[in-house]
């Protein structure tokens, strides 16, 4: 296996002389690498101790999207950077603190994680130079390229000057072999009535929007802003196309264009669009066939440690609650709608107030601890399944999942892509081990839609089956046919 180490310095080196590499300028740019690889210790190691060390008035920002982010990157400086005068050089800030308390900054090194998560409108801000002043800046990312094009507003500032694709790392060693499989799930003829039902009442009242489709019909049932950016409310929108369609205020109620596309109408249209268009998401990311298929894999591979990913707090609430009945092992969940609840001990009594007023009641565990519990619990060995919605996606890194399964998506890649990355992290204990990759989605829906385009950066091959009893371990590089079967 190649040095690791060896290939952090070459990006640390490209970055230092980042002209040489499509940058504008030295110092500035994005280490593109996939998951696993070790953006964030390289980048300590290699970046941000020489850094320090080259003057004692260099100063570092690292800013990050989230709040679990930003704990990784605490525990991580804690713990690589021991000297104190050094560690207090470098602060670690979320973007959406500087929003809520309207700061501005400015820092001789602005280190971005996760970069594709500042795009967006009001994030960018924070990294193109307007609301945080900086000298030298560096973006770190698995999935540089937006669906949308809206990294290309960054190229200047970001353009990424050293890329490590999963080719690169599996060749060398730096991620797991891992195998993965599309599950086909059949519906029920109950579950298929239900889906045709919301696709035949998309199908009635899309039309109705022309050539404005589905941003139409949203704009006309929550407001929001159009194509020029004109932002107004939904009784503005609909009355604006209603007057596209012919229709006037002084109208006679009884005139047919009236009677078809009067605003309240066009409304009424937008309501069954949009209503319909998120009964078919709640049907296909809480779907049952799909969630007795999830049970069973976890009952198959229960003596691994899994993480489910999905979209829906209710299903991986759910998962959880079903597995632990089974007593195959201790499944817990982490997602941000977890509800205060007591906790029980390793007696299985609930825990109570050892002190104060509150002395000998039961204790209820809010969702700050629930959380912080789960994540110890999983990554301690405690429990051996961590069921998720979509929170820990990313920088979430415990090297020992062997499993990972996918319950439900959106059509994103660089979210699929994410999330395959928490489980091709070298095993500790088996570095030649193979990791298991499972998605799950309903046949004859936009299930299949969605998971055709999720996988549209795949660099490797995958797998279709239609049993859980196909799904083991073997990595697979190509279809191979049994021709005695034929």
């Amino acid at each position: 296996m190649e040095s690791k180490t060896k290939r952090q310095i070459e990006f640390a080196d490209k970055w230092r002389h980042s002209s040489e590499h499509g940058a504008s300028r030295n110092g500035s740019g994005t280490f593109w690498a996939v998951t696993g690889f070790g953006k964030t210790y390289g980048t300590i190691e290699q970046i941000v101790k020489p850094f320090l060390a080259k003057t004692n008035s260099n100063y570092i920002t690292i800013l990050v999207a989230r709040e679990i982010h930003y704990s990784h990157w605490i525990r991580e400086l804690d713990n690589h950077l021991k000297e104190l005068s050094n560690r207090k050089r470098v602060k670690v800030v979320t973007v959406q603190y500087l929003i809520k308390n309207d700061l501005r900054l400015a820092t001789n090194l602005l280190i971005v994680d996760e970069l594709h998560k500042f795009y967006g409108e009001e994030y960018i801000q924070y990294v193109n130079g307007n609301y945080i002043q900086f000298t030298y800046n560096l973006g770190l990312t698995a999935t540089f390229r937006d669906p949308r094009g809206r990294h290309k507003s960054l190229m200047d500032l970001y353009y990424p000057i050293d890329v490590i694709t999963q080719q690169e790392a599996l060749e060398k060693g730096w991620i797991s072999q891992f195998t993965e499989y599309n599950l086909t799930i059949d519906l029920t003829k109950h579950e298929k009535a239900e889906y045709k039902s919301y696709q035949d009442a998309i199908s009635k009242h899309l039309p109705k929007f022309g050539e404005h489709g589905i941003r139409g019909a949203f704009l006309c049932h929550r407001g929001g802003k159009g194509k020029r950016g004109r932002n107004q409310s939904p009784q503005q929108w609909a009355a604006q196309y209603a007057m596209f369609m012919g229709w006037t205020p002084e109208m006679s109620p009884n005139h047919n264009i009236y009677k078809l596309w009067n605003p309240s109408i066009i409304r009424g249209y937008a309501r069954q669009v949009v209503e319909n268009l998120k009964n078919i998401n709640d049907f296909l990311y809480n779907n049952g066939s799909k969630y007795d298929a999830a049970i069973e894999i976890l009952k198959k591979f229960h003596d691994k440690k899994i993480m489910s990913f999905g979209q829906s707090t209710k299903f991986a609430d759910s998962l959880a609650e079903e597995f632990n009945k089974e007593k195959l092992g201790l499944a817990v969940v982490y997602h941000t709608q977890m509800k205060s609840r007591p906790l029980r001990n390793q007696h299985g009594e609930f825990i109570r107030y050892k002190s104060g007023k509150r002395a000998g009641e039961v204790k209820k565990f809010g969702l700050t601890s629930l959380k912080k519990l789960a994540i110890e619990a999983f990554v301690n060995g405690t429990a051996n399944i961590l069921c998720t919605a979509s929170a820990m996606d990313e920088n979430f890194d415990c090297p020992d999942i062997e499993v990972g399964l996918i319950t439900a998506r959106t059509s994103n890649p660089n979210k699929q892509l994410q999330r395959g990355g928490r489980i091709k992290r070298i095993l500790p204990k088996d570095p030649n081990a193979v990791m298991l990759i499972i998605n799950l989605y309903c046949q004859g829906t936009k299930d299949y839609d969605w998971l055709r385009i999720s996988q549209s950066k795949n660099e490797h091959y995958v797998k279709w089956v239609d049993s859980i009893e196909d799904i083991d371990f073997t990595v697979h590089t190509s279809e191979v046919y049994d021709i005695t079967d034929i």
